[in-house]
């Protein structure tokens, strides 16, 4: 082990300075003193070595006054070391404040492992972030792309739903039956007949584009067939189902262009063979009770099909 540099000096000093040197090397032995407590220790040391050799022993009176004068010798001499103590103040000092830089970088290391970890920790946090924000990102991209997808598909579905819809069902006066049937579509508890109207209607808008006059009337005729159907299916009675077959035929026949038309059958009124289909019940005027389908007629206004009716 290396000397230590007190140890040194020590050799070539007297024995109070020996003994000042055993102070400070106690001093430099408790390190875990903090420095404060260091002064503190120096002036308990003094003090007891000072309070030591002034006790005397009082046994005897006449060995009084010797004993004094050997006291203030004694309290000389430790003036005196005292003021040697002082030469060492400022080594003394430097060595504190040493102890205090080792502490304080001693500290900083205790620290930096922490802090380290602390740093590991955020690192970990933010790269398992960064992670779920990618994640996230490719959900949301896998969304646009499903979103774009079913925004071309419902495009295609309404072009498509545009294209069923005859021209005179369009309407405003009839707005509120196709929204009636649209709505009743998407309805699994629906009845079959709002499909088969639907179905007629598509075939009836098709027709309209058809130069074959029969192809447009046959249509006519299967639309009128659904319509009464479905009217029925929702409870109407014969004389509100009149009342909306006659806003449909109105639309109807101002759509024909001349190409043919529509007539309704009205409960109440009296029953006309030239024109309906209906079992006589006796009697030269029978009234129409129910319509099954209205009549539709060709170009000049002759039946094409009768109206289906009860008496």
């Amino acid at each position: 082990m290396t000397p230590e540099p007190h140890q040194n000096m020590g050799q070539g000093l007297s024995s109070d300075q020996s003994e000042i040197l055993k102070i400070i090397r106690y001093i430099r032995d408790r390190l875990e003193l903090l420095p404060n407590k260091i002064t503190d220790e120096i002036s308990d040391l003094l003090k007891a070595h000072i309070s030591g050799v002034t006790m005397i022993d009082r046994e005897s009176e006449s060995k009084a006054k010797p004993l004094i004068d050997d006291e203030q010798n004694i309290i000389k001499d430790h003036s005196t070391k005292e003021d040697k103590l002082q030469e060492f103040g400022s080594p003394l000092e430097s060595a504190c404040e040493g102890i205090d830089e080792m502490a304080s970088e001693q500290g900083t290391l205790l620290d930096t492992p922490e802090k380290s970890q602390l740093l590991i920790e955020q690192r970990k946090l933010a790269h398992r972030q960064r992670l779920e924000l990618e994640d996230a990102k490719v959900k949301l991209e896998e969304k646009d792309t499903e979103l774009a997808s079913c925004r071309k598909t419902a495009e295609t579905d309404k072009f498509i739903l545009s294209r069923c819809w005859p021209e005179w069902l369009k309407s405003d006066n009839l707005s509120e039956w196709r929204t009636g049937i649209e709505t009743a579509l998407t309805d699994a508890s629906s009845p079959t007949s709002v499909g088969l109207l639907f179905a007629a209607l598509h075939t009836s808008n098709a027709a309209f584009r058809d130069d074959d006059p029969k192809t447009l009337h046959d249509s006519l005729r299967e639309v009128g067939r659904r319509l009464y159907g479905w009217l029925r299916d929702l409870g109407k009675s014969d004389e509100d189902a009149a009342i909306v077959a006659e806003k449909w035929g109105q639309a109807i026949n101002s759509n024909c262009s001349g190409r043919g038309e529509v007539e309704i059958p009205i409960p109440g009124h009296a029953a006309n063979n030239q024109w309906m289909i209906f079992q006589p019940r006796g009697g030269s005027s029978p009234d129409v009770a129910s319509v099954r389908t209205w009549c539709v007629r060709d170009a000049q206004k002759r039946p094409v099909h009768r109206a289906e009716v009860t008496v």
